[in-house]
């Protein structure tokens, strides 16, 4: 008798534990599921074409700059890829440099001066059909790649 009280709870909280394991293990495969969806739909308005003249224009708020030259326009990460601080652009427009421990990075998002051992990632850009640049944080790209108009 003493034994069927013993193994009685026991035999409850394995399934109790069963129970809760599972229960524990979907909701982790569909927190991630939901994550990764949160990620097919990263594309973020930049603005309009016009606005995007100069050779470096840096957008703070989003951590990205698109950047124009004779190839067409490219967009990049304002994120220094050692401890993520927010970029500045050089005074001479060739590059940028970090406040917090001076990497440097040129305009192809090359390390030219560490601590920062990572180049700086580019994402597509494309035109939208109200003429505006939206750039692709889903879908990176070589620091090559340009969208030509």
């Amino acid at each position: 008798m003493l034994c069927s009280l013993v193994i009685k709870p026991l035999n409850v909280l394995r399934r109790k534990f069963l129970k809760m394991f599972t229960l524990g293990f979907l909701a982790a495969i569909l927190a991630q599921c939901h994550r990764g969806h949160k990620r097919l739909h990263r594309k973020i308005t930049l603005g309009e074409l016009a606005g995007f003249q100069n050779p470096v224009v840096p957008l703070p708020m989003l951590r990205l700059a698109v950047l124009r030259d004779s190839r067409g326009f490219r967009v990049v990460s304002m994120v220094c890829t050692h401890q993520t601080c927010l970029l500045a652009v050089n005074r001479e427009l060739t590059g940028f440099s970090c406040p917090c421990h001076n990497s440097s990075f040129n305009l192809s998002g090359e390390v030219l001066k560490g601590p920062a051992k990572e180049p700086l990632s580019f994402y597509r850009l494309e035109l939208d059909s109200n003429g505006k640049l939206v750039a692709d944080l889903a879908e990176k790209v070589s620091s090559d790649w340009h969208l030509t108009l």
